[in-house]
């Protein structure tokens, strides 16, 4: 049994985002969840992250939540990771799993949730439970 329950988006490199359109799959203005992930070279495949108590098969990297626009929380991260904007306006990664990291090889997913705190705090709480430790990413423990 995988720790990632629901029922998420299929993965989106950042690289290939804004040719991608990505936003025209959600609704205006609604909240949800969101994953950053590991992917492996040349390929939408997560790359497998070692942790304390085992190898996270889907390359979390970090788990997020935005109450009001997933869309803009989403566009924000995407123009991040992304060396063709200057925009900072969502640092996640660490400068280590940035240069390891970059915007084509990672990628985005996300899930509609009315209650997206909610939906975080058990995710993060299942994988902590699972792997012994948060994504990381996710900086502070519960």
């Amino acid at each position: 049994m995988t720790w990632l329950t629901g029922e998420w988006s299929p993965l989106i490199r950042i690289g290939d985002a804004i040719e991608q359109k990505w936003w025209e799959k959600l609704p205006s203005n609604h909240p949800g969840v969101y994953r950053l992930v590991a992917l492996r070279d040349n390929s939408l495949d997560p790359e497998p992250l070692c942790r304390v108590c085992g190898t996270d098969e889907e390359g979390t990297l970090y788990i997020g939540a935005s109450q009001q626009s997933l869309a803009w929380r989403l566009g924000a991260l995407v123009k991040t990771h992304r060396p063709d904007y200057k925009s900072q306006p969502h640092r996640v990664l660490s400068k280590q799993l940035a240069t390891k990291f970059t915007a084509n090889r990672l990628g985005i997913s996300w899930e509609l949730a009315e209650k997206p705190w909610r939906r975080e705090s058990k995710l993060l709480v299942v994988y902590e439970d699972t792997f012994g430790e948060l994504p990381p990413s996710n900086r502070s423990a519960g």
